[in-house]
């Protein structure tokens, strides 16, 4: 079993969906890294996009996951190979979210602080 640890902004807004009568939420974050190239100088940024499924309703805090959002997410990672619409292999990182936790939101500008 692999667990991970991600701290990043939801992409979009969580949506609660059902299945068989089990509710869960499912939303997308985005992991950014950013680095230098030591032979260029140039500042690069590298984005992974997580897509997590929360099983429960979890009604007190779905209405704060926003996009833009900052969360952190703690779970088992299960890795997703499918055939795209260009019918193409793509590979994606799922996570099956055991513990979120609001870090706060976007900020407005680039001068502004998350809360």
């Amino acid at each position: 079993m692999l667990k991970i640890e991600v701290i990043g902004n939801l992409g979009a807004t969580a949506e609660v969906k059902s299945n068989n009568g089990e509710k869960f939420v499912t939303f997308r974050v985005a992991s950014t890294n950013k680095y230098t190239n030591k032979q260029t100088g140039e500042i690069t940024e590298d984005t992974t996009w997580i897509s997590c499924i929360w099983r429960g309703e979890h009604s007190r805090v779905t209405p704060f996951l926003t996009q833009g959002t900052k969360v952190f997410v703690r779970g088992d990672a299960v890795l997703k190979i499918y055939i795209g619409h260009d019918g193409n292999k793509h590979a994606g990182l799922n996570l099956r979210v055991q513990e979120l936790e609001l870090c706060g939101s976007k900020p407005q500008s680039d001068t502004d602080e998350a809360f």
